[in-house]
């Protein structure tokens, strides 16, 4: 089966942005040659990249090049008027180079963290989003649970924390073994396999208390829920593309549009972000997981609208 995931590692993105950059105004040209001397890469990186260029301007519209008549490159073509379109983050990636200039200590004011999102941030985040993921970093409790779920991780131990879902009346202990930790839109989370319920759960650091070290979670037997196959059709390979999909499996043939396929569901908020993230280019077949997806959307609308 094809990796399913972002195809670009992160030094071939550098580059196409490098290049894209060079590549503003009509008429503006690179070469193959050019290329393989500034950026000091092989000649078969080169043109791995200049396939990229062209493979981009196939896709946007409003990015357009042209292959060299002569010589091995591309250009802006001198019959258009306007500039080519500079590469934009998702709103993932706009908060995590944002997160990034605060721990190094960079002011909102700083020039180039200004420079760096003007070019590159996306229009869809808006002030209250950084102002969210500042409050994050200089809130001196998520950072100890941060710093504490990081240990457990690292050191393969379980957890324990009083912590209050959005279906609890109240706080409840916890006693997980941690998975993953992740950022996502300010927030950090979780994942781990929960002791008490025997399955994979995504929790909220902001919403944990008292969390400590429980060595005993590791000799526990945790007995999982059956294996949920869920079946998805994407209407398009964009959000394959763009984002992470583990353990995805593809049910028909490599390149048919649109693409159905299928991939464990634990219960949890991971595959029911990822889903909202969506929109309208996916149908989910699980009538349990796409009212999940639709809860979960209405829920961060409302509060939006509250802001």
């Amino acid at each position: 089966m094809p990796k399913v995931g972002r195809p670009l590692s992160t030094e071939q993105t550098r580059l196409l942005i490098t290049l894209i950059c060079a590549l503003a105004n009509s008429g503006d040209a690179i070469v193959l040659s050019s290329i393989i001397a500034r950026l000091g890469i092989s000649e078969e990186e080169a043109r791995s990249i200049i396939d990229g260029l062209v493979n981009l301007g196939a896709i946007s519209p409003s990015f357009s090049v042209a292959e060299l008549d002569g010589t091995e490159g591309v250009e802006i073509p001198k019959t258009m008027g306007s500039h080519g379109k500079v590469l934009r983050l998702t709103p993932s990636e706009t908060l995590a180079v944002d997160s990034a200039f605060k721990r190094l200590g960079s002011f909102d004011d700083d020039p180039l963290r200004q420079s760096v999102l003007n070019a590159l941030a996306s229009p869809a985040v808006s002030e209250k989003d950084y102002e969210r993921v500042t409050h994050q970093w200089s809130n001196a409790d998520v950072l100890d649970r941060v710093m504490k779920c990081s240990q457990a991780l690292f050191y393969g131990t379980g957890l324990r924390f009083l912590y209050q879902g959005s279906s609890d009346d109240a706080p409840r202990l916890r006693r997980v073994q941690p998975f993953t930790l992740s950022e996502n839109g300010g927030f950090w989370y979780l994942e781990a396999a929960d002791a008490e319920e025997g399955a994979h759960r995504s929790f909220r650091l902001d919403r944990m208390e008292d969390i400590e070290e429980d060595l005993e979670v590791g000799g526990l037997t945790l007995e999982e829920e059956p294996e949920r196959e869920v079946e998805l059709e994407f209407s398009s390979t964009k959000m394959l593309d763009l984002l992470e999909w583990p353990r995805l499996r593809l049910l028909g043939n490599p390149g048919d549009v649109p693409v159905r396929a299928s991939i464990p569901y634990y219960g949890g908020l991971w595959l029911v972000r990822r889903l909202a993230a969506c929109g309208s280019s996916v149908k989910i077949a699980d009538p349990e997981l796409a009212q999940a997806v639709r809860d979960y959307a209405a829920q961060q609308l409302s509060a939006l609208n509250e802001q």
